[in-house]
């Protein structure tokens, strides 16, 4: 449950950042990594409050380790998904 409540997250800030950068263009960057900071210190919070509650410890390594995975994970997806878009271009 943790892992995917951390996957969610990753996910919300990435369209956050696509939203931010259509709109607000430089400075979408910024409230991308900012986004991620937010999600890194919710993440680290709440997975040490559940690891130390005897009966949620499931939830709260689920929340370390989903983030530290989508940290590494999200990004290689989402440039495989940019080289995949750029090949479809075509070019007059």
């Amino acid at each position: 449950m943790g892992i995917g409540m951390a996957t969610l997250g990753h996910l919300l800030t990435i369209v956050i950042t696509v939203v931010s950068l259509a709109f607000r263009g430089d400075l979408g960057l910024f409230v991308g990594f900012g986004s991620q900071v937010l999600l890194f210190v919710a993440c680290l919070t709440l997975g040490i409050v559940q690891l130390t509650r005897p009966v949620r410890r499931g939830l709260g390594l689920g929340l370390l380790i989903g983030w530290g995975v989508g940290v590494i994970v999200l990004p290689v997806v989402g440039v495989g998904a940019c080289i995949y878009m750029l090949s479809r271009i075509e070019t007059g």
